[in-house]
């Protein structure tokens, strides 16, 4: 995965800025690998307190849904550099976090009561015509969170079922899953940006499960004939 990145200076004289830079650009570089490609830019302001003699460092990273911002002062240009790129790494992960819908998931696992375990790996994906690599990010909330979303998926079926909705055993959970993670793999550029990816695969499960629905209600009815 590659950024790009613009730095602009006030108060300062120094040559081979990049050279400098390289170094803190990889290690930031680094949390970044599970975006889609060109989609991150990173804007770099340095600036010179003439009269303090105090070194300003600002990074604003531009995300697909966030724009993240860090900024650190340092009687040293490299020292602020260093430590707003420190800041940035951890406002980065914030970030990935909030996406995964971490909070939500500890929140509801802890109301439940379950015990910790390892999630397995979902079944093989057939390749996918497609313009866009599929990001990492994506299949690695789809390993973690497998589990939780099929026990969602149960539960939405269950809940029909017993209003009357769908006969028993009529819907098939895991088939729902499969269409959940095919559609998330070859459709995600479509997920609205201030939803996280926990809430899009459940609006995911809805859609499938209600085109499910329509589909059983739409069979013709087998009638039998009975001889007189």
């Amino acid at each position: 995965m590659t950024y790009t990145w613009h730095s602009t200076t006030r108060n300062i004289h120094a040559e081979n800025l990049g050279q400098k830079f390289d170094h803190r650009l990889d290690s930031i570089k680094k949390h970044l690998t599970h975006f889609p490609q060109g989609t991150v830019h990173l804007d770099i302001s340095l600036e010179k307190n003439v009269k303090k003699d105090l070194y300003t460092a600002k990074l604003h990273l531009r995300l697909p849904a966030r724009m993240l911002n860090a900024t650190k002062d340092a009687d040293n240009m490299m020292t602020a550099f260093d430590r707003a790129a420190d800041t940035l790494v951890r406002e980065i992960e914030r970030h990935k976090s909030e996406l995964r819908g971490d909070a939500h998931w500890e929140r509801r696992q802890r109301r439940a009561g379950e015990d910790s375990k390892k999630v397995l790996w979902f079944q093989a994906i057939p390749e996918f015509v497609s313009d866009q690599p599929v990001p990492e990010m994506l299949m690695e909330m789809l390993s973690q969170h497998r589990s939780r979303l099929l026990s969602h998926i149960m539960q939405m079926i269950r809940r029909d079922e017993a209003a009357g909705r769908i006969p028993i055993n009529s819907i098939n959970s895991d088939a729902i899953l499969q269409t959940v993670i095919e559609r998330s793999l070859t459709e995600y550029s479509r997920k609205p940006p201030r939803k996280t990816y926990k809430g899009w695969f459940e609006v995911l499960a809805k859609e499938e499960l209600s085109r499910r629905y329509e589909a059983f209600k739409a069979r013709p009815v087998r009638r039998e004939l009975v001889a007189a």
